[in-house]
C-alpha cells in the first residue's frame, strides 16, 4: 500500500503544468478604461453586477489617496547582546466611498468578451468609438517586468498573481502593481514620530497623504494553465502613469 502511495506521489510529481492560452490586452495611452471579471453563470444580471463591481473598485483606486508607514523598531533587552533592529513598511490606501458610489453609477459597459468560461466587460464614463479587446497570442509578452520602470514620459508599475478564479487574480496583481507605484512615489518621509518603553524604541515615519493622481491600465497579460485537472489563471498587470504631465 504504501509503495503503491509512493508511486502515485512520484506520477503527480510528473505533471507539468501547461499554459493552454495567453490573452493579451494593450490600451492606448489616456483610455480611462477599466474592466471588471465574472465567472459565466445563467443568471446574466448578477454576473454584469460582479463585473461592474469589480471595475469600480479597480476605476476608483487608481485615483485613490494613499499614505506609506515606515517602521523602524530597535528592540532593547536586559543585555546588549539581547538588542536587534528591524524596519517595516505598510501600505494603505485610503478609497474614496463618494467617489466609488459616483464611479459605480456612471461607469458605462461599453463592450464585452469572454475568455475561458469568464465574462470580461469593458467600461468607461464616456462612449469609446474603438473596441480593444483581449487578443490570443502566441507566446507571453510580459516576462520578468520590472516592478517600476520609467519609458517615454511615463512611469509602470508591474504586478503578477495565479489563482483559479479570474477575477481574484486580476485583483492581487492590481494590488501588487499599485503597491509598487505607491512606494516608489512614498520615497520621501515628511513627519517622524518616536515612541519609547523600557523594552522597545520605535522610530515611526509617516508619509504624508498624496494623490494617485490618475494611473491607468497599460497592459493585462492572462495565461490560462492547466495543473492536472485543475485550471489556474496567471494575470499579470502593468499600470501606466504619465509623468511628464506633471
Amino acid at each position: 500500500m504504501i509503495f503503491l502511495l509512493i508511486i502515485m506521489l512520484g506520477l503527480i510529481g510528473l505533471i507539468q503544468a501547461d499554459v493552454i492560452q495567453i490573452h493579451l490586452l494593450q490600451l492606448p495611452v489616456n483610455n480611462r478604461i477599466t474592466i471588471g471579471i465574472s465567472p459565466k453563470m445563467w443568471d446574466k444580471e448578477a454576473m454584469m453586477e460582479n463585473a461592474l463591481g469589480q471595475a469600480s473598485v479597480l476605476f476608483t483606486r487608481m485615483d485613490s489617496a494613499y499614505s506609506v508607514d515606515n517602521y523602524i523598531s530597535v528592540q532593547r533587552g536586559s543585555a546588549e547582546h539581547e538588542s536587534s533592529d528591524h524596519a517595516q513598511l505598510q501600505y494603505n490606501v485610503v478609497s474614496d466611498m463618494d467617489k466609488l458610489k459616483m464611479n459605480y453609477q456612471s461607469l458605462l459597459n461599453q463592450y464585452d468578451q469572454e475568455i475561458y468560461g469568464n465574462y470580461v466587460a469593458f467600461f468607461a464614463q464616456q462612449e469609446i468609438a474603438e473596441h480593444i479587446k483581449f487578443e490570443l497570442v502566441d507566446e507571453s509578452q510580459l516576462n520578468d517586468e520590472l516592478a517600476i520602470r520609467q519609458e517615454n514620459g511615463d512611469l509602470f508599475s508591474f504586478g503578477s498573481a495565479k489563482n483559479s478564479k479570474l477575477d481574484e487574480a486580476l485583483d492581487s496583481a492590481f494590488d501588487k502593481a499599485m503597491f509598487e507605484y505607491s512606494k516608489y512615489m512614498g520615497q520621501q518621509i515628511n513627519s517622524l514620530q518616536k515612541e519609547e518603553n523600557d523594552r522597545t524604541k520605535t522610530i515611526y515615519e509617516r508619509k504624508a497623504v498624496n494623490k494617485l493622481h490618475q494611473l491607468e491600465f497599460s497592459r493585462i497579460q492572462i495565461e490560462v494553465i492547466r495543473n492536472g485537472s485543475v485550471i489556474e489563471y496567471q494575470v499579470k498587470t502593468e499600470l501606466r502613469k504619465r509623468i511628464s504631465n506633471d
